[in-house]
C-alpha cells in the first residue's frame, strides 16, 4: 500500500521549527517526505528520485510537474527551508541512505537499502506512538510482545529502542512557558517565553528565553529554575495565591498531559491542545482565576473536531461514543463552566465586584473525562 503524500509541514508547522532541528532529524523527515512523493510522478519517478526536482517544488518552481500551490510552503521563509533542506539531502547521501542510480544520467537517486531499513524503523516508531507508551511497555513486560506490539524478535527489539529512548526523554528539563530561569551560560536571568513541543538538537527541548540581554534560544541542559526570593515569599500573600498554594494541585494530570503528547493523528495536530492543558494548569496554581476560566472556554471550542462535531454544544448533546455519563458530565462543562467564564469574558465593569475563587474555575474532574475520551478515540 502506498504512503499517503506527507508535506513538509505536516512534520514541521513553521519555518523556525523547521530550522531549529539538527541534520540527522531533518535528514529522516527528508526520507519520509521522500518516499511519500512515490506514484505521484514529480519528484518521484520511474528512475527513481530527482534531486533537482525537488528543489523546483520546494521553491515552487514550474518544471513541468503539474499545478503548483499558490505560494511556497513556507512563504517568505522558503528560501532558507530550501537551503536547510538541500542540506538534509546532502546528509543522506553522506550516509549513504541514498544513493545515485547509476542507470541513469543526470540528477536520479534511489533509496538505498539502508534507507529503507530506516524508513521501516520510522514506521514502526509512529505505530507505536500511536499505541501509546504505557500498552507498548505492558504488552512487551506481560506478553513478551504478543498481544500489541505483534512481529517477530526484531520488531521487539524495535519497539524496546522505542520505550528506552521514550523513558530517556522524560528525564530531560522542560520549562514551562512563563518560568524564571536561568541562562547557565552565560549567566542571566530570564522568563521563558517558548518551548518546544519534542526534543530536537543535541536530543533536548529548546527554550525561547527572554532576558535583558536580549533573546536566547537554549536547550534545557543550559537552564535552571530562578528560586523565589524568601522576601517575595513573604510579600506573596494575596488571598489567590495562598489558596492555590494551599490545595497544591493542578486542573489536569501529568499523566493525562502525557498521553495527550504521546498521540498521533494524520488529521490533528495536538499541539495547542496540549498547551491549552499546560497554560491552564499554570494559571490555576498561581491563582489566576480570571484567566483559568478562558482557557478552559478556549479548550472547549477548540477539541469539536476530533469528536466530528463543530461546536462543543454538539459534543455534548449528540456524540454518543461514551455513553450516558460522558453525555451528562460535558453537559456539564456546557452549561455551567461555559457560563462562568462567558460571565467574567463579557461582564462590563460594575460599581461592586466579586472575584473568582479555586471553586469557581475548578472542572478538574469533568476535564479529565473529556480528554480521557480524547486519548481512547484517538490511539
Amino acid at each position: 500500500m502506498r504512503m499517503a503524500f506527507r508535506p513538509l509541514k505536516s512534520f514541521f508547522l513553521t519555518a523556525d521549527e523547521l530550522l531549529l532541528q539538527d541534520l540527522p532529524t531533518l535528514g529522516r523527515v527528508l526520507l519520509t517526505h521522500l518516499k511519500s512523493y512515490e506514484g505521484l510522478n514529480t519528484v518521484w519517478q520511474q528512475a527513481g528520485l530527482n534531486r533537482g526536482y525537488f528543489r523546483a517544488m520546494l521553491e515552487n518552481r514550474n518544471v513541468g510537474l503539474g499545478p503548483l500551490p499558490k505560494e511556497p510552503e513556507y512563504g517568505a521563509r522558503q528560501p532558507e527551508v530550501t537551503a536547510r533542506m538541500m542540506e538534509a539531502w546532502n546528509w543522506l547521501q553522506n550516509q549513504g541512505l541514498l544513493i545515485p542510480n547509476d542507470q541513469q544520467v543526470g540528477d536520479w537517486f534511489t533509496i538505498s537499502s539502508k534507507g529503507q531499513k530506516l524508513l521501516r524503523k520510522i514506521a514502526r516508531f509512529e505505530h507505536f506512538e500511536k499505541l501509546g507508551f504505557d500498552r507498548v511497555k505492558n504488552d512487551l513486560v506481560h506478553t513478551k510482545g504478543m498481544m500489541v506490539v505483534g512481529g517477530g524478535l526484531a520488531v521487539h527489539d524495535l519497539a524496546w529502542e522505542w520505550v528506552q529512548m521514550k523513558e530517556a526523554r522524560a528525564k530531560l528539563k522542560r520549562f514551562a512557558v512563563g518560568a524564571r530561569v536561568r541562562v547557565i551560560n552565560p549567566g542571566v536571568n530570564g522568563v521563558v517565553t517558548q518551548l518546544d513541543e519534542e526534543p530536537s538538537v543535541m536530543g533536548e527541548y529548546w527554550h525561547k528565553v527572554e532576558t535583558k540581554l536580549g533573546e536566547y534560544t537554549e536547550p534545557g541542559c543550559n537552564l535552571e529554575l530562578v528560586p523565589v526570593p524568601i522576601v517575595e515569599e513573604a510579600q506573596a500573600t494575596a488571598p489567590a495565591r495562598k489558596e492555590a498554594r494551599a490545595n497544591g494541585l493542578t486542573l489536569i494530570s501529568d499523566t493525562r498531559i502525557a498521553e495527550l503528547r504521546a498521540l498521533s493523528s494524520t488529521q490533528f495536530d495536538f499541539r495547542k491542545l496540549i498547551r491549552f492543558c499546560e497554560e491552564m494548569n499554570t494559571t490555576y496554581s498561581e491563582g489566576c482565576y480570571f484567566a483559568t476560566a478562558m482557557l478552559t472556554r478556549g479548550l472547549l471550542d477548540h477539541v469539536p473536531p476530533l469528536f466530528g462535531k463543530s461546536t462543543f454544544s454538539e459534543v455534548a448533546n449528540n456524540y454518543n461514543g461514551g455513553g450516558r455519563s460522558f453525555k451528562e458530565t460535558m453537559l456539564h462543562l456546557e452549561n455551567a463552566t461555559r457560563k462562568v467564564a462567558d460571565a467574567h469574558l463579557h461582564m462590563p465593569i460594575r460599581k461592586s465586584e466579586t472575584l473568582p475563587v479555586a471553586q469557581q474555575v475548578n472542572c478538574a474532574a469533568q476535564l479529565d473525562v473529556l480528554l480521557s475520551e480524547i486519548v481512547r478515540i484517538t490511539h
